[in-house]
């Protein structure tokens, strides 16, 4: 798979609104799923992710960021193309791994703007991360690329990597089922 990054947006999220992080770029603000979304073999045998609305994507303010201090996060685990079981995930993690990915997050490489990235291992996996820092149900959100080039993303922001750090894949190797942790390792 071949693409050029302008700005890397996530499948489907609801968007709430922005709040001002530690690191001076605003974070993108969802609202945490309690069940992991539908999913599907299509009569080409492809796993497809259902129930999801499509992204909206305010003109990118930035990068990719969380606040410093999350108090817990959840990871929405979905399955790439060819994903058998073709199932959906949810695991949760608490305030020491939400900060520790937390610091990943804002502690990785941007991703230059306008490059080409050839990304031949993509299978459309994705981890939806939502760091709870806000009251009322809405969390920072952040969204994963374990499968291609190791991208960090949110609707709206530019994107950062997190193959280049040694520790986010194993933070978030804790919290992952098994079948996701073959992605994980650097």
């Amino acid at each position: 798979m071949v693409f050029t990054v302008i700005a890397v947006v996530g499948f489907g999220v609801g968007l709430v609104g922005v709040a001002g992080p530690a690191s001076g770029d605003p974070p993108v603000l969802a609202i945490t799923p309690r069940v992991p979304p539908a999913t599907m073999l299509n009569a080409g045998g492809v796993c497809v992710v259902g129930g999801r609305p499509s992204p909206s994507a305010p003109s990118s303010v930035g990068a990719v960021t969380v606040s410093s201090s999350p108090e817990a996060v959840t990871a929405v685990w979905l399955p790439g193309l060819n994903a058998r079981p073709c199932v959906a995930e949810i695991t949760r993690g608490g305030t020491m791994i939400a900060r520790a990915l937390a610091r990943g997050v804002d502690t990785a490489p941007k991703v230059p703007s306008g490059g080409v990235y050839h990304c031949p291992n993509d299978d459309l996996t994705e981890v939806d991360l939502y760091f709870s820092v806000v009251a009322g149900g809405s969390s920072e959100l952040v969204v994963v690329d374990p499968s291609g080039c190791g991208f960090l993303s949110a609707p709206g922001r530019s994107p950062r990597t997190w193959r280049t750090g040694p520790l986010f894949g194993h933070e978030l190797a804790l919290i992952a089922p098994s079948a996701w942790r073959r992605y994980l390792d650097n």
